[in-house]
């Protein structure tokens, strides 16, 4: 039987684990947008990046989501705004 010494350090290691995952995939995504990349690229990008930092309610999500609703405003697909607009609230 799983002592809860080694139940309490297995559940720390995984909830570790996954927050490194998690940062690590936000920075790429922050470095991609960094790059020269076309304006549906960053579209996606930042829809990318936006989700991941709404799932982490970082405090940075904010300014990522309102490029992402300027940069669909300037391509004209608004449905794709709707979308977004209810995290910005």
């Amino acid at each position: 039987m799983l002592s809860f010494k080694s139940i309490f350090i297995t559940s720390i290691y995984f909830l570790f684990t996954g927050s490194i995952i998690a940062q690590t995939k936000i920075d790429s995504l922050k470095s991609e947008l960094n790059q020269k990349i076309t304006k549906e690229e960053r579209l996606t990008v930042l829809n990318s990046l936006t989700k991941e930092l709404v799932k982490k309610n970082d405090k940075n999500s904010i300014t990522y989501l309102k490029d992402y609703v300027d940069l669909v405003r300037e391509l004209k697909e608004y449905d794709l705004i709707a979308a977004k607009s209810r995290f910005i609230i």
